[in-house]
């Protein structure tokens, strides 16, 4: 029994640097809407299926470039992805597994949001300004993207020079 307790003291305990693949996104308990991307890393998968709530979502494509693993994987082409609208899912909190090869390598919990409302919103069009982002005085503009399914920042613009200021 110790020596159980043990073995499963190091295995969580196991570096980064051993691991042998990571789902990225969605990342722990986010909330996410739209059509998003679902993806990570694998050093060893020749396939990579995504499962939410116990059902396939599909095959994820894989063996995109991923730089920053080759100290890991011993290699750079071990990225995976899988596009995907989370407003078909039912508002509230999923559990989705990454499968490498038909052994899941990880499971988590987030949470969705039908961004429209509903699980495709279309003929809609809005603009929305928001204040003191991504800084203070600054304004982000957004729009809404019919093909993503949320709203995207189309542009950042600086704070207004107020009038009557002196010139330095």
């Amino acid at each position: 029994m110790n020596k159980l307790i043990l073995a499963a003291t190091l295995i969580a305990g196991v570096p980064l640097s051993f691991a042998e693949g990571l789902l990225e996104n969605p990342v722990v308990d986010s909330t996410e809407s739209g059509i998003g991307v679902i993806s990570g890393w694998h050093c060893t998968a020749t396939r990579i299926d995504i499962v939410i709530d116990g059902l396939s979502v599909g095959k994820a494509g894989s063996g995109t470039s991923r730089n920053d693993t080759t100290g890991i994987c011993g290699r750079s082409d071990s990225g995976y992805s899988l596009l995907y609208n989370y407003n078909i899912l039912s508002p509230g909190s999923h559990t989705i597994s990454a499968y490498a090869d038909g052994g899941v390598f990880e499971t988590r919990q987030f949470n969705t949001v039908q961004s429209g409302g509903e699980e495709y919103l279309s003929g809609i069009s809005k603009t929305a300004i928001i204040s003191d982002f991504p800084s203070p005085g600054r304004i982000a503009t957004l729009q809404w993207s019919q093909a993503k399914q949320s709203f995207v920042i189309t542009g950042i613009s600086a704070p207004a020079a107020v009038a009557g200021a002196a010139a330095n």
